[in-house]
């Protein structure tokens, strides 16, 4: 059987940078030596998960991924019985949990890999990275804003016949290093055949079919004008990773995925950093008059301080600090205008900038004269002003940025349709809130339900009709639960609660408010709609996979105890 390895690092604290623990996939899909490969393919394809990794007892062998299911040893009828050691990749690589996302894009692409294994300081693997995920926390979207998808495009898109026989793709894909191809799929639109594709054919060993039989249609498409950044989203948002790329005429110019984007990102971040840094020393050397008349006419916001007091300031830095002239800042210290000092005393924060001196930038909240609150990052570097030392404090508003960062960090959490919390947001939560109860002897309770009577809504009244049903549900239930308590959408009709600090009675009588709440509000031309719950409290030492299949089955038998047709509770 396959292994779900839980979670057991702690996220990323606030104000510290992002790791790749804080994005990595803590659920790695694991196999034995043995494991033939289409089963390690079904597992992967009912995942949608891009490795598995090939353990035996506490032993990491090695790691098998969708572009090793591309070779000639995996899509023949005896390739897919061969057992997963002969052809999985070793040694495993790997990386620490505390390596920054900025690092982990380097060995990504000084490795030309997709994946690493990420372990602990104590060198126990604790999840994998991809380099999508890199790709969708990196925190460059300013920089993604101004790149085109055309900047992306080199050869043209690697083309196969749709009647053409699969192999025949696969080894294209195989001698040009290519993770996808496109084909025509009639009426103007094409098709793509992704790696994932030919690994979904591995698993059921249906590889004797054509290649428009086994691609993915229509593809997704952009258009060549389109930002990187958009292309990212529309990925994210479809759960792609691969996007055709058009001309106006509808012409297919190119492929893109996330690895030509994160290829793109990072050349053309680092070069902008190095250009800034250039720039920044050649100033430096100047003169002061020289660097005074730079200074002053930089759009950038900059100042000087020393001692805790702002010495000189530019008409931007001015501005940035809501003032007319330099004139209302000079003398003041930027102390004075950072905001929520009871995290940490004013000076302590100034100096833990200054101690990142050409290293990563520190971000603050500032409230402006005005009292205008924004987000600024700082850079700090030494500088001799006046014959003395000083620090030069480079100043940049974010404000706008974090506020995208906040929604698309609320997107990726959310339920697009009912706009509660999504799936995967609620496991993660659910794994720091075990760990709180373990750790406190605190009682936490589960709740599940699944809906009774919704398939005769969506069969008989339209999927239309459903997505307003399932809306109607999520706002019925979410009127009764508490701020302390965690709602997501599970799945399909499935929901789940976490209630904190909620022992099995009161999880009982919550589920009888809610089932209570649901008859008085959900009806439909068909006849109600109700809902099978199940609850279930967690007990110490349990694992989150033991916890699940429990309320699964509980709310299996609310369903066969529900004669009415309408709510039916089971606590288990």
């Amino acid at each position: 059987m396959s292994q779900v390895e839980s979670d057991t690092t702690p996220r990323r604290k606030a104000g510290t940078e992002l790791t790749v623990a804080d994005v990595m996939s803590a659920d790695m899909l694991v196999c034995t030596p043995d494991t033939p490969v289409a089963e390690a393919a079904r597992r992967m394809s009912a995942a949608r998960c891009s490795s598995i990794i090939v353990r035996d007892g506490d032993a990491i062998h090695g790691i098998w991924t969708e572009r090793d299911a591309l070779s000639e040893d995996c899509t023949t009828a005896d390739g897919t019985a061969r057992p997963i050691r002969d052809v999985m990749k070793a040694p495993v690589l790997t990386l620490g949990g505390g390596t920054s996302i900025g690092d982990a894009a380097s060995r990504f692409k000084q490795h030309g890999i997709r994946h690493f294994l990420v372990v602990d300081a104590r060198e126990r693997p604790i999840g994998v990275i991809s380099q999508s995920d890199v790709v969708l926390n990196h925190g460059v979207e300013w920089f993604m804003r101004m790149q085109r998808v055309s900047s992306v495009l080199c050869d043209p898109p690697p083309m196969v016949a749709p009647d053409a026989p699969l192999s025949s793709a696969t080894a294209l894909m195989r001698q040009e290093g290519r993770n996808a191809v496109a084909m025509e799929a009639g009426a103007g639109q094409f098709a793509i055949l992704t790696e994932r594709d030919v690994l979904r054919q591995v698993a059921s060993a249906g590889m004797d079919i054509s290649c428009l039989d086994a691609a993915t249609r229509p593809m997704e498409t952009v258009t060549e004008d389109h930002s990187l950044f958009h292309a990212r989203n529309r990925m994210l948002a479809g759960s792609f990773r691969h996007l055709g790329v058009v001309d106006l005429s509808g012409r297919l110019t190119g492929l893109i995925g996330f690895g030509e984007i994160m290829q793109t990102i990072e050349h053309g971040y680092v070069e902008e950093l190095e250009v800034a840094l250039r720039e920044r020393d050649s100033a430096l050397r100047a003169s002061e008059e020289r660097y005074r008349s730079l200074v002053e006419a930089s759009p950038d916001a900059i100042a000087v301080h020393r001692e805790r007091e702002i010495l000189f300031i530019n008409p931007a830095g001015a501005r940035l600090l809501g003032a007319e002239s330099a004139s209302e800042v000079l003398g003041a210290s930027f102390e004075d205008f950072l905001a929520d000092t009871d995290t940490g005393t004013a000076s302590e924060r100034l100096v833990v900038l200054e101690r990142r001196v050409r290293s990563q930038p520190v971000e603050e909240r500032f409230v402006r004269l005005d009292g205008l609150g924004i987000d600024v990052e700082l850079r700090a570097m030494p500088v001799t002003y006046n014959e003395e030392s000083a620090w030069q404090i480079v100043m940049s508003d974010i404000t706008r940025r974090k506020e995208i960062e906040a929604e698309l960090r609320r997107l990726a959490s959310t339920d697009q349709l009912t706009g509660i919390y999504n799936r995967p947001h609620f496991e993660q939560h659910l794994d720091h809130e075990l760990r709180e109860a373990a750790c406190f002897d605190q009682p936490v309770s589960l709740i599940m339900f699944d809906l009774n009577g919704f398939k005769r809504v969506n069969d008989s009244l339209g999927h239309d009709a459903g997505d307003r049903a399932l809306q109607t549900v999520a706002s019925t239930i979410a009127s009764y639960l508490r701020d302390t308590d965690l709602f997501a959408r599970w799945g399909g009709d499935e929901f789940m609660i976490l209630a904190p600090r909620t022992d099995p009675e009161g999880a009982r009588e919550l589920c009888a408010k809610l089932a209570d709440g649901l008859a008085s509000t959900m009806a439909s031309p068909l006849g109600p709609v109700g809902a099978a719950f199940a609850s279930t409290a967690f007990e110490p030492g349990e694992q989150r996979r033991a916890l699940l299949k429990r309320l699964d089955l509980g709310v299996y038998r609310a369903k066969e105890l529900d004669h009415d047709g309408l709510n039916g509770i089971e606590r288990v």
